[in-house]
């Protein structure tokens, strides 16, 4: 997930350096673009059909005791669901409660995900920055959204806690959105945007492990799927509240505080719907098998 935020930071320049072949072979800028960044997305899929696997017994880069303890940490999470299920079958997705709070607490994050980075560009060029300068400063933000996905990651994983990070990861989205589209085009603004995608690429490693907990089998992949597809809605409704809002006002302010909205209700969802908060401890038995194996391997 971290290549998310960590593509779209080096992105950013080349895109920018490609639009400036505009002319070049009697092709516009953007035919240039499509082109040079189509043609590996064209090509990436053989390479993925020859070397990634579906399961890791098959996998040829992983030693058998790597296959082996990576089979067992698997069998152990469809074992362990940390609370009790709500949907064993796909059917039941659905008709889930808890998986259409999930739907809405990720549309949040995904609706400032994409409003952001299609209006980013045009908000740093308020402030009076070239085209080439905007394309090289759009690597700040993304930059900090990579040390947020890190930072937030680790200490969910080190606390063994997600209820909390994903609500302190929104709160952080929220502020940091609502204040830039109080200062305007700033530098300061810009600066606070920079914080609002430390959340919004942070809250994503406290959140995936969540709908995990309360969905195991076929339903976790039916219910993972449809969370995403619901809450990918945002990459229509996010660019759109922008535009809608830059039309009606003349800024970009009237966007950024429908974000701050959205994901302040998605931190308010989180907190009411989300009963479980910490990852599972394992047992005495569990942890006395775990060092028999590790006296054994030694």
């Amino acid at each position: 997930m971290l290549s998310i935020p960590l593509s779209m930071a080096v992105g950013a320049p080349i895109s920018t350096w490609i639009m400036q072949l505009d002319g070049a072979l009697g092709f516009k800028g953007w035919q240039w673009l499509f082109l040079l960044e189509g043609v590996p997305a064209v090509l990436l899929p053989i390479l993925v059909l020859t070397v990634l696997t579906d399961n890791p017994a098959v996998a040829r880069w992983v030693t058998d005791a790597e296959k082996q303890w990576l089979l067992r940490e698997l069998e152990s999470d469809r074992e362990h669901v940390a609370v009790k299920k709500i949907a064993s079958s796909v059917r039941h997705v659905f008709t889930s409660p808890m998986v259409w709070a999930f739907c809405l607490i990720y549309f949040g994050s995904t609706c400032s995900n994409y409003g952001l980075s299609m209006f980013m560009p045009q908000i740093i060029k308020q402030l009076g920055f070239t085209t080439m300068q905007t394309g090289f400063i759009m690597f700040i933000p993304y930059l900090t959204g990579c040390i947020g996905m890190l930072g937030i990651g680790y200490s969910s994983d080190r606390f063994k806690e997600r209820k909390w990070h994903v609500i302190g990861s929104f709160l952080i989205i929220s502020i940091g959105l609502g204040v830039a589209g109080r200062l305007g085009p700033t530098l300061a603004a810009l600066m606070l945007l920079c914080i609002a995608n430390f959340g919004i690429m942070g809250s994503k490693g406290a959140f995936w492990p969540l709908p995990s907990a309360y969905l195991t089998g076929p339903a976790a992949a039916a219910g993972i799927a449809f969370i995403n597809s619901v809450a990918n809605l945002g990459g229509f409704a996010g660019p759109s509240i922008v535009g809608w809002a830059k039309q009606a006002t003349g800024s970009f302010s009237g966007g950024l505080y429908a974000f701050a909205g959205v994901t302040f209700a998605g931190a308010l969802i989180t907190l009411f719907s989300i009963q479980h908060s910490k990852a599972p401890a394992p047992s005495i038995l569990e942890k006395t098998q775990e060092v028999i194996e590790q006296v054994r391997t030694c």
